[in-house]
């Protein structure tokens, strides 16, 4: 028997796998190589960091024009119009500026002349005007919640920003709400008869006390029946909202996305343009308990519940409870009645009728909070029960945001004819930087391509390198600061 020496298939394939790699390797090894020797060319070394310089400068801008017009609200169809004017401009301008150098005669001039500008045009951008913005509102709608003389519970909204309430409330018929029982406390009013008491000095007119009640530290609460009982509160830093005591930011983008006061327990907060509520912690809580009788069974719900005034504000906590209420607009588009309620003791959804009553009417105490004023004291009278509820905003309101415009016309033309100026120099000094490469490499016998490599390159480090200054740079903050 004879052994035949024709190669197999697989001898084949291998020595072609091994022949490709070689080629390959060989390949790779030649470009390099390549590159090695244009690179150790003196001459050319400048062109090589003019090319790296220039793409950066491009590189840092362009891919973040589209981010930046987003933010200052121009919307697709402007983006589209700028997208289509300025490559018509771009396209036009370097033949004209081909034969201005030409009649100059000076090409490194006009060269220099149009670079310097495309940087300095670029930062005409951040004189542009925000045009539209749009505005989230918080994410919870705040009640204060009382109790009605005819026992029943009724509930207005706090907030200042607009709700457009859902359908079936404005179309007379109920709806339900999970809501979050926050603080208890005191609503009270800032005139009584017409007057302030004490008069204060024209210095403190209707702006300036709501500032100063706002945010203010201490205040006393004075309960009076046949005796009057005291009770001192006193506030830190920390337990009211940074927005209240620092200054307030010039920039509308930083209220991009409005928040609610979300420290219900301590600060005093402004309901309407005479009342103010102020949190009283520890002094009484609100609790609802199930009645069973032979007719009904019913939620009976207590404003002052757990009210001692002997044992002092440190012995009551407010427990912070969610529950749910069906409610429905009284006539007034702001004020609400609770008809049912339920989830209140635990392992109970069922829906029970709901009544209240006020303690602190029912044992005809009058109470009155007593706020320092520079070297006056405030007394605010007429004060009533209330406590603070929030509900998610998308179970009340149908306008979650809402689109604010200024002058859109104005931000709209700017950036139109800064971009087309930018489009102009910009391009005029790409074709006669091109120009300039051209004929070095010619005078050097180089190539092209080696040399667009660097601007590649630098593409490739400035472009990531701005995202994250602007990332930086936008940390803490509503929107992306260029």
């Amino acid at each position: 028997m004879t052994r035949s020496n024709a190669p197999t298939e697989t001898d084949v394939g291998f020595a072609a796998d091994c022949n490709l790699k070689r080629s390959k390797m060989h390949y790779m090894k030649s470009f390099f190589k390549r590159i090695s020797k244009d690179f150790k060319q003196k001459e050319l070394l400048p062109l090589k960091l003019l090319f790296f310089v220039h793409a950066s400068t491009l590189f840092v801008l362009y891919p973040y024009l589209t981010i930046h017009m987003r933010e200052l609200g121009i919307n697709v169809e402007e983006t589209a119009i700028m997208s289509a004017v300025t490559p018509v401009v771009a396209i036009i301008m370097p033949p004209l500026a081909g034969m201005v150098a030409d009649r100059i005669g000076n090409f490194r001039i006009l060269l220099s002349i149009f670079s310097a500008l495309g940087g300095g045009a670029s930062l005409l951008l951040l004189l542009v005007p925000v045009g539209r913005v749009t505005i989230t509102y918080p994410e919870k709608v705040i009640f204060h919640m009382g109790c009605k003389q005819n026992g029943f519970i009724e509930l207005a909204n706090t907030e200042n920003e607009p709700c457009n309430y859902v359908s079936p409330l404005l179309n007379g018929g109920k709806q339900w709400w999970e809501q979050v029982y926050e603080a208890c406390g005191f609503l009270c009013h800032q005139y009584v008869g017409g007057q302030i008491y004490p008069v204060l000095p024209e210095k403190y007119g209707d702006d300036n006390i709501s500032y100063v009640l706002t945010r203010t530290k201490n205040y006393d609460i004075i309960i009076t029946d046949n005796i009057t009982n005291t009770f001192s509160y006193s506030l830190t830093s920390e337990q009211m909202p940074q927005e209240i005591l620092e200054k307030p930011k010039d920039d509308l983008r930083n209220h991009l996305k409005l928040k609610s006061n979300e420290f219900y327990r301590t600060s005093v907060r402004m309901i309407s343009n005479d009342s103010y509520f102020f949190p009283t912690t520890g002094l009484y809580n609100f609790s609802c308990q199930l009645l069973n009788s032979t007719l009904s069974t019913k939620y009976h719900c207590r404003f002052g519940d757990g009210l001692n005034i002997e044992e002092g504000v440190s012995k009551i906590q407010t427990v912070r409870k969610q529950f749910t209420t069906t409610l429905f607009l009284s006539g007034n588009n702001n004020v609400f009645l609770a008809s049912t309620i339920s989830n209140w003791t635990n392992n109970n959804n069922v829906n029970y009728n709901s009544t209240c009553e006020d303690t602190f009417l029912q044992k005809k105490q009058n109470v009155s909070i007593s706020v320092p004023v520079g070297d006056r004291i405030m007394q605010l009278s007429s004060c009533t029960t209330r406590c603070l509820l929030t509900t998610p905003r998308k179970e009340v309101c149908s306008n979650l945001e809402v689109d604010e415009e200024f002058d859109v016309s104005l931000t709209f033309w700017s950036y139109l004819v800064i971009r087309v100026f930018i489009g102009m120099i910009g391009g005029t000094a790409f074709a006669m930087f091109e120009g300039a490469v051209i004929a070095i490499l010619r005078e050097q016998n180089a190539d092209y391509g080696l040399q667009r490599i660097y601007a590649t390159i630098g593409g490739m480090i400035s472009s990531p390198l701005s995202g994250l200054l602007i990332d930086y740079a936008s940390k803490g903050k509503g929107y992306t600061d260029f």
